[in-house]
């Protein structure tokens, strides 16, 4: 192949580009599922003598943002777009937790594969008594969960 006939194959990708991020589907966002995801975290914290956390409005708000960020490039990652720290930070967050999914169909799902790893336990379990959770899919993708948890 010729230098010429690359350089405007290179030309031709960067000029579509552009078109073909603006055709990504949009994700679907949803906080439906925050009341189910409390009742079960809430019978597991019980379980082990601690106390309740409350669905909080403005957690759902920051776990939203974050999965629809991750669902948006299709990756999971506590890092799309910013550091975490700087992420929570930003939303005045500065000790909250966060728990990360993909491919859960339902937050029974999810909520059983959080127990079910040392990391995430560990964040269950933390003295925390608010919580936030999102659920966010674009067409033809697997769901992204993102739960956030604060003092």
């Amino acid at each position: 192949m010729t230098a010429g006939r690359l350089s405007r194959r290179l030309v031709l990708g960067l000029c579509l580009t552009p078109t073909l991020a603006a055709a990504q589907p949009v994700a679907r966002v949803s906080t439906r599922e925050a009341a189910a995801a409390a009742r079960l975290i809430n019978a597991y914290r019980a379980s082990r003598g601690l106390g309740p956390l409350r669905v909080d409005a403005r957690l759902n708000a920051v776990a939203a943002e974050h999965a629809r960020a991750m669902a948006g490039v299709d990756l999971l990652s506590h890092d799309i777009g910013e550091a975490y720290a700087v992420r929570m930070r930003r939303h005045g967050l500065p000790t909250a937790s966060e728990n990360l999914g993909w491919g859960y169909e339902t937050a029974a799902e999810a909520v059983a594969a959080w127990r079910a790893s040392p990391p995430h336990h560990a964040n269950l379990v933390k003295p925390h008594g608010r919580m936030g959770l999102a659920r966010a899919v674009a067409p033809g993708m697997r769901p992204y969960w993102a739960l956030v948890l604060a003092p």
